[in-house]
């Protein structure tokens, strides 16, 4: 089984949310009272990602808790209406990275294929769909809203009993937690074709171990 990242590794996901949050976020807050800048509502955003990041929740309540960081009470109602506005937007721009389609080809060969995201699934599978990438897995596994993520190893503890062996990711970090978990690390960032290459090498050396 080999693991593919989504953000950043399959698709244009820094430069969407980018401009979405400059469009959707600060509007959003702004209209609610919200004075300062945006970087300093991107510092409530992290906050609240930090207090969320290992519980499980539901739409609308990341929106609740940034309005928390910032002393801003948002109703259940209006958090979901923008969250809903914000993943639709992203299902409509995003964008495949350069290689990865033709990459993912190569790769149904070798193994099969496992989309592990951090995001959730209400955003990354309608952005998925449009970008015509669905076909390519056995299964998509969406960590977002469960209290689950990549930085907690023992994530790529359960993936590599399940057959994992191999992840291609842009986040050494997050992805490159595999690799303490037997699960090599393949950074996308050197361009998927070389990835894909480098994937192939490793498939051959546990051929030639087995045999």
């Amino acid at each position: 089984m080999i693991l593919v990242d989504f953000s950043g590794t399959l698709a244009k996901h820094r430069e969407v949310v980018r401009t979405l949050f400059s469009e959707v976020e600060l509007t959003f807050f702004k209209e609610r009272g919200f004075k300062g800048s945006e970087e300093e509502l991107r510092s409530a955003f992290r906050e609240a990602n930090r207090n969320m990041r290992t519980m499980e929740s539901k739409q609308g309540d990341f929106t609740i808790e940034v309005g928390k960081q910032l002393g801003i009470d948002i109703t259940k109602e209006d958090s979901l209406t923008k969250e809903k506005e914000f993943d639709t937007k992203y299902a409509e721009t995003i964008e495949v990275v350069d290689g990865a389609v033709e990459g993912l080809r190569k790769l149904l060969d070798t193994d099969e294929l496992v989309l592990l995201t951090n995001g959730a699934c209400r955003r990354v599978i309608p952005a998925v769909e449009r970008l015509g990438l669905e076909g390519f897995f056995k299964q998509i596994i969406c960590l977002g809203g469960t209290g689950q993520n990549k930085s907690q190893g023992e994530l790529f503890e359960k993936m590599k009993k399940l057959g994992a062996w191999a992840i291609i990711g842009d986040n050494p970090r997050k992805d490159g937690m595999a690799e303490n978990h037997g699960i090599t690390f393949v950074d996308v960032r050197v361009g998927w074709g070389t990835a894909v290459k480098l994937v192939k090498g490793l498939r051959e050396e546990r051929v030639r171990f087995k045999a």
